[in-house]
């Protein structure tokens, strides 16, 4: 049997074998640690018709995160675009700290916008949001 918790941090659970014919039930304690990756992402500001760079992490949580974090951007301005330093990104033992660039084209309004930055990866998807002003 094996026990692989799907939540970061530790984790306790049991199960229970039954098989006809006496004594036949048998509870087998269980134990485990998840690991699981998290996202953070600085405020970022940008003037229109160009790009600015910010810091983005992911981070390990509960121990070493091996797979590959995929990275994408949402709720972009019209006419804006990011690209991130490292993607996909494996955060490992001590997490991954890289930059994020988002570009924009003369005709992005100005304003501050909610971006929302999404990771994918094998063991599920997490997301944070950033605010992205864009500026004459």
């Amino acid at each position: 049997v094996t026990f692989l918790p799907l939540t970061w941090g530790a984790a306790w659970g049991a199960v229970s074998v039954t098989v006809a014919g006496p004594a036949s039930s048998q509870t087998l304690p269980l134990s485990g640690s998840g690991v699981d990756f998290g996202l953070a992402v600085n405020a970022i500001q940008v003037v229109r018709g160009g790009s600015a760079n910010t810091a983005y992490t992911v981070a390990a949580l509960g121990g070493t995160y091996s797979n590959p974090v995929s990275l994408t951007c949402g709720n972009l301005p019209k006419g804006a675009t990011c690209s991130f330093a490292q993607n996909p990104a494996t955060p490992g033992a001590n997490g991954l700290t890289s930059t994020l660039t988002i570009t924009t084209v003369k005709g992005t309004q100005t304003g501050t916008y909610w971006i929302v930055i999404v990771g994918a990866s094998s063991t599920g998807q997490h997301s944070v949001n950033s605010a992205l002003t864009v500026t004459k």
